[in-house]
């Protein structure tokens, strides 16, 4: 969102849509670190191989890309900082 006119009530809704994503990137990064983590432990466990802990981390990655996109079209999405 760009605020090119003097408008300033298109300030509140920057503000607001800034929040929403800023939340839906510490939710995608808290995902990302559980899943890196798990196949970290996993792969020095040796349950799994270092191909296949590789594989599962880039489709974690596309995971939390893909949530994030769809949450982001969500009109009414509140995420926990919001609800403060």
């Amino acid at each position: 969102m760009a605020l090119v006119a003097d408008d300033l009530s298109k300030l509140l809704e920057a503000l607001r849509l800034a929040r929403r994503n800023q939340g839906i990137i510490q939710q995608n990064l808290a995902f990302s670190g559980l899943a890196i983590g798990t196949l970290i432990i996993a792969a020095v466990a040796g349950a799994l191989s270092l191909p296949i802990a590789v594989l599962a981390h880039e489709i974690s990655d596309r995971v939390a890309d893909h949530r994030h996109e769809v949450r982001s079209l969500l009109p009414g999405y509140v995420t926990s900082r919001q609800k403060r």
